[in-house]
């Protein structure tokens, strides 16, 4: 079998560390048999083949950022607020706001107010409910408060965009 990968000094380097027993040389034996093993194996992998990439691995706040997600989509038709979802993940909402700044550069209410208008969007697609049914629906105390509050985060009116969608479309 041919060395290729320089198994074999490394072999010899770690009789020598024994031989001279220096201090340390017990923690140096350790690493280079490691080193030797995985010399070893990969000159016997010649005949082997396949992907072996490190498996991608979620991180902590991506998954509690889904759980985020989850929570307000889950909510969208209920007033809610940062602690509402800090309460049901078991964070701080400092924490809760924390991870939204990161992922979505943005605040929590800002979050959850573009969470709320990508609904309400599209629930105006559908013509079978009214522009009150609606507001009902998102949990607005009325047509005129979902109505403002539509037009200071679109720049007009929910009529305007049911009309404009429905001849775009």
């Amino acid at each position: 079998m041919d060395d290729k990968y320089g198994a074999i000094p490394i072999f010899y380097q770690a009789l020598s560390e024994a031989y001279t027993g220096e201090v340390g040389f017990f923690n140096t034996i350790r690493g280079l048999i490691i080193a030797m093993l995985c010399a070893v194996a990969r000159t016997m992998e010649t005949n082997m083949s396949g992907d072996y990439s490190a498996p991608v691995k979620i991180k902590k706040n991506e998954h509690r950022l889904l759980q985020i997600e989850k929570f307000v989509d889950d909510n969208i038709y209920s007033p809610i607020c940062a602690q509402d979802i800090a309460s049901a993940i078991h964070l701080s909402s400092r924490q809760v706001g924390r991870i939204i700044q990161m992922y979505n550069g943005m605040t929590t209410k800002q979050f959850i107010i573009q969470k709320k208008m990508e609904k309400a969007k599209q629930l105006l697609k559908d013509n079978e409910l009214t522009i009150k049914e609606i507001s009902n629906r998102m949990g607005f105390s009325s047509q005129y408060y979902f109505s403002q509050f539509f037009k200071k985060h679109e720049g007009y009116p929910p009529k305007i965009y049911r009309d404009n969608i429905n001849h775009v479309g």
